[in-house]
């Protein structure tokens, strides 16, 4: 016969692992708009005072298409605590993921929630890498829904001719987004390259290229829209949900000093942008010193 004590140390067993599949801890209360300014830290975030909660509270906007002027043409508006305080203690978040045509969401996981998604528009080829490296995927589109199982390495990729539209839900109020070749070439400090050298079997020069174009195009991807009117020297800046501004080249914290005109083309560092028109479209720098935007105008070498 089994003895009590024994059988109490079997229900445990069976018991925890039940309670630690749960994403986030269920609420304790009926609502708790997150406190992003609280002092004290804990395990999410501390309930504002209900006398403070207002009807906003508990609606977000997804409605608008995010900036796709980067790398990858891909944009994330997300729903997470961060940025959607109602969903505090509620174990759910939403995003919005637009896509360029041929953008991709590029291979990344989320370590806290599963992700299911639905399709609103266009075509997407969607991948899923188990832990035993088996590659599942699919060709999905609008109405269709697809779900990413907890902490599985998965992209999303636009195959259409199409922007697409597809929003995943989470269940977790912060699901946490890991991507691949940022954990492994863009982290802070840097990774040794002889750990990635003997990782991916080759030489320095290879790990050094990766890393540059990969630091590149995520600052790029933080940048927003402006145009360089040639008549007067002068940018126009303009980001996403903004009527812009006129400012001279030296006035510009992104761009100025290194930023500078040569004739018919604007130079950063060792690149120049060609000037074909009385004004054109590029990256500017939200208090970084980078260079224009990739893809916005073909990049030449300095002479």
């Amino acid at each position: 016969m089994i003895s009590s004590r024994l059988l109490c140390c079997l229900t445990a067993l069976l018991i925890l692992p039940l309670s630690s599949n749960a994403a986030d801890p269920d609420p304790l209360q009926d609502i708790c708009i997150a406190d992003l300014d609280a002092k004290i830290s804990v395990n999410g975030f501390p309930c504002k005072p209900e006398t403070e909660v207002t009807s906003d509270d508990f609606f977000f906007d997804l409605s608008e298409e995010g900036n796709l002027s980067n790398a990858f043409g891909r944009a994330v508006t997300e729903g997470n605590v961060h940025e959607f305080p109602g969903v505090n203690t509620q174990g759910i978040s939403t995003n919005r993921v637009d896509l360029a045509v041929g953008g991709i969401n590029p291979p990344h996981l989320h370590p806290r929630s599963s992700e299911s998604s639905i399709v609103i528009r266009g075509t997407v080829l969607v991948g899923i890498i188990t832990t035993d490296n088996v590659f599942y995927s699919k060709v999905v589109t609008a109405g269709m829904l697809f779900l990413i199982p907890r902490g599985l390495v998965h992209f999303q990729l636009n195959v259409g001719k199409e922007n697409v539209l597809f929003f995943p839900s989470f269940n977790s109020q912060l699901p946490g987004t890991q991507f691949v070749h940022s954990s492994l070439f863009n982290t802070t400090p840097p990774i040794p390259n002889e750990v990635l050298t003997k990782t991916f079997l080759v030489g320095d020069e290879v790990i050094n290229a990766i890393k540059a174009a990969i630091t590149s195009a995520h600052l790029y991807s933080n940048l927003c829209v402006a145009s360089f009117d040639k008549n007067n020297d002068r940018f126009y800046q303009q980001s996403v949900g903004s009527t812009g501004n006129r400012v001279p080249l030296s006035g510009l914290t992104g761009f100025a000093p290194q930023f500078e005109s040569q004739g018919s083309r604007l130079c950063w560092e060792n690149l120049c942008l060609p000037v074909r028109a009385e004004t054109f479209s590029l990256g500017c720098g939200t208090g970084l010193k980078v260079p224009p935007t990739v893809g916005v105008l073909p990049r030449i070498p300095r002479d």
